[in-house]
């Protein structure tokens, strides 16, 4: 779930640590944060199917 974020998360204005503990699986996102993620992640697909094209 994390690593299509991870990609684009100078988008993001969240801290990169905190980026990075999820990541590692130190931390879990909060209930908006997910939510966030779960955005992106259907940006991106649109994004590639786009240029698939």
């Amino acid at each position: 779930m994390i690593v299509g974020v991870w990609k684009i998360n100078p988008l993001f204005s969240g801290c990169i640590l905190t980026l990075q503990y999820w990541k590692q699986g130190r931390r879990d996102p909060s209930g908006a944060a997910k939510t966030l993620i779960a955005i992106a992640e259907r940006i991106l697909k649109v994004l590639r199917e786009a240029v698939t094209l």
